[in-house]
C-alpha cells in the first residue's frame, strides 16, 4: 500500500495546485517524498529514491515514474500502466457496505478521504477510515461475528492508548483486517477495516 499513498499524496497535490518551491509530505509510516515545481509541473523524490514527474491543471494530473509506468487521474482516482501493460486502477471517491463486503459498525462515522479501493491483475484490496466512540475491544467483537473465520485477535491498554485489532476472513475468502485505536486523551476510536480479494 506504500506506493499507493504515495501516488494518492501526490496526486492531491498536483489537484491543489502546491506552488511551494519545495515541500515535504510525511506519510503514515515516517517516510518522506520531496516534491519540487510550480503546481502544474512538479517532480518528486520518493522515500527509496525513486523519481516521479507530474503535471496537473488542477481537475486532471497525469504521472511518469523512473520505470516508466504512466499514471492518471483526478480527485476521484488514478490508473497507472505499467511497461508491460499491466494497469492498477485506484478509485478513492467513496465506499459502501457491499463493496467493501463488511457492514460499517453501527453508529459510526465514516472518515472523510479514508476510502482506498484498489484494483490489480492479482485482486482487490480495499480500507476505509471509521469514527466511533465505543471502546476498541466492543468494536472488535462485533466484527468477529461478522467473519466466516477469525483467526486472531490481540488486545493492548496502555497509559497512553488502548487498541485491539482482528484478522480472518469472510465466507468468499476475502483476507480481512480490523485495527481499532483510541488515545488516551481521546474521546473517539479510530477504525480501519481492510479487506483483500485475490482474483482467481
Amino acid at each position: 500500500m506504500q506506493k499507493v499513498w504515495l501516488l494518492s499524496a501526490l496526486a492531491a497535490l498536483l489537484i491543489v495546485g502546491c506552488k511551494s518551491s519545495e515541500t515535504v509530505v510525511t506519510g503514515p509510516n515516517g517516510e518522506k517524498i520531496s516534491v519540487s515545481g510550480d503546481g502544474t509541473k512538479m517532480e518528486a523524490t520518493g522515500p527509496n529514491g525513486e523519481k516521479i514527474s507530474m503535471e496537473g491543471d488542477g481537475k486532471n494530473f497525469k504521472m511518469t515514474d523512473d520505470k516508466g509506468t504512466q499514471f492518471s487521474g483526478n480527485e476521484k482516482g488514478w490508473q497507472a500502466t505499467d511497461k508491460d501493460g499491466k494497469t492498477t486502477t485506484v478509485d478513492t471517491s467513496g465506499m459502501n457496505e457491499a463493496t467493501l463486503g463488511l457492514p460499517f459498525y453501527p453508529g459510526a462515522t465514516v472518515v472523510k478521504d479514508s476510502s482506498l479501493n484498489v484494483d490489480t491483475p492479482e485482486g482487490k484490496s480495499m480500507a476505509l477510515g471509521l469514527e466511533t466512540s465505543d471502546d476498541p475491544e466492543k468494536v472488535v467483537e462485533f466484527y468477529k461475528g461478522k467473519l466466516a473465520k477469525a483467526n486472531n485477535t490481540m488486545n493492548s491498554n496502555t497509559d497512553s492508548a488502548k487498541s485491539s485489532m482482528l484478522t480472518g476472513e469472510l465466507a468468499d475468502g476475502a483476507t480481512v483486517s480490523v485495527m481499532a485505536n483510541r488515545d488516551a486523551k481521546e474521546t473517539v476510536t479510530k477504525i480501519t477495516l481492510t479487506v483483500v480479494r485475490k482474483k482467481k
